[in-house]
């Protein structure tokens, strides 16, 4: 009996640890993610939280930047930003 309880609790003890070393993991990993590759064409500069699942987001696409919101509904075009050499 007592023998039960003790591998009950230790392996509920285990399940603890495992589940509290997963969500460190995935922590560390979500704040030193890369967003593009070096060399590519796109290129994600900076994000900003402005809600719950609320994003603004500025992105770099070959020399031109756009201003992006995100939320659960879609993804929204909100400026496009000329480079300092863009003369359109």
């Amino acid at each position: 009996m007592i023998t039960d309880i003790v591998s009950t609790t230790g392996m509920l003890l285990a399940f603890v640890v495992i589940l509290f070393l997963a969500w460190q993991a995935s922590r560390y990993l979500g704040k030193n993610a890369s967003y593009g590759k070096k060399g590519g064409r796109m290129q994600i500069l900076e994000q900003l939280k402005v809600g719950n699942d609320q994003y603004v987001i500025l992105l770099k696409l070959d020399e031109t930047q756009y201003l992006l919101g995100t939320s659960q509904t879609g993804i929204q075009v909100l400026e496009r930003l000329k480079e300092e050499n863009d003369h359109e």
